[in-house]
């Protein structure tokens, strides 16, 4: 049976401090979804399958990507009553919903949605792990280049306000339309809970070259590359390298271990990442649609993408 709990209680059962719930909580919000704590109890009662879902008119949604649904499997389906309640978690959320949108990782097993009609597509991202300083000669010797002749700084000790007005500004130039309201309410409710990292980098000249955000998703001890701009500027592989690598650094000393750049799927942007020496991470769009009239109406609803955005 599926059964809703409160967020202390569902931190009780997947063993996390309730604070992390916050990251989940401040999204839900921002884009006027109702955020349930589900779990699955087999027929000992026992907890084993436990989901984060947005929800609203019925539907469960994952509308903006600025981070991945939430999935927590009890011996990760290393068993075979392990993989039977996961089906069975997922067939009762079937009945249950009228749609169904998740964004999942670190997942290779998917049939128990497959089997129960969902269509999956694969995207695909980079993901780097925090303490792991092997990077290409290029990049080390951009780095160097920023850090020793250019001068450059990593300030994270900035004003949210600032830099989010920095990446409006960025977005208008690129002439990208996106719903300011609703990604500085979100923006904003994750810095308030300490689980946003505002940026800049500056040249010894006292310039600033780059600009960007970060969120933390202590739960799944990750953070998320969510916007950046750098200045075009003659320099700007050196600019790019380095705030790369001061950002990764900055993570590891907050216990961060996993940074994702958020999108591996542009080719251009692709190419620069892999001299970052990252490893590739599937991304899994999972979708059960029985009404995809309502849900193509929900989404527009929203006024708001992401996808060219972050490059996913």
């Amino acid at each position: 049976m599926l059964k809703i709990f409160d967020n202390n209680e569902f931190s009780n059962i997947i063993n996390k401090d309730v604070s992390y719930l916050s990251f989940y909580e401040k999204y839900a919000e921002s884009f006027d979804l109702n955020i349930l704590y589900i779990v699955y109890l087999n027929s000992k009662k026992e907890a084993t399958v436990a989901f984060i879902i947005f929800e609203k008119d019925n539907s469960i949604l994952h509308i903006a990507h600025y981070n991945y649904s939430f999935l927590w499997i009890k011996n990760n389906l290393k068993s075979k009553g392990s993989r039977l309640d996961f089906a069975e978690a997922v067939y009762l959320l079937k009945e249950k919903y009228d749609n169904i949108v998740l964004r999942l990782t670190n997942i290779e097993d998917l049939r128990a949605f497959s089997s129960n009609g969902f269509k999956i597509e694969i995207r695909y991202t980079f993901v780097k792990k925090t303490g792991d300083l092997n990077y290409s000669y290029g990049i080390q010797k951009h780095y160097k280049r920023g850090r020793d002749l250019l001068k450059l700084k990593f300030d994270a000790e900035v004003d949210f306000e600032e830099i989010f007005r920095y990446q409006m500004s960025f977005l208008n130039k690129k002439r990208i339309s996106v719903d300011k309201k609703v990604i500085y309410r979100y923006l904003n409710g994750l810095w308030n809970e300490n689980k946003l990292i505002a940026f800049t980098v500056i040249g010894g000249n006292q310039l600033i070259y780059a600009s960007g955000v970060v969120s933390l998703n202590y739960m799944e001890d990750v953070a998320y590359f969510l916007f950046c701009n750098t200045k075009d500027d003659k320099n700007k592989s050196a600019i790019n390298a380095f705030m790369y690598i001061e950002i990764q650094k900055r993570l590891f000393d907050l216990g961060i271990n996993n940074f994702d750049y958020m999108g591996a799927n542009i080719k251009s942007i692709a190419e620069f990442k892999h001299t970052l020496n990252p490893y590739l991470m599937p991304v899994y769009s999972i979708v059960c649609a029985r009404k995809i009239i309502d849900l193509i109406a929900i989404a527009r609803s929203v006024n708001f993408f992401l996808k060219r955005l972050l490059a996913i």
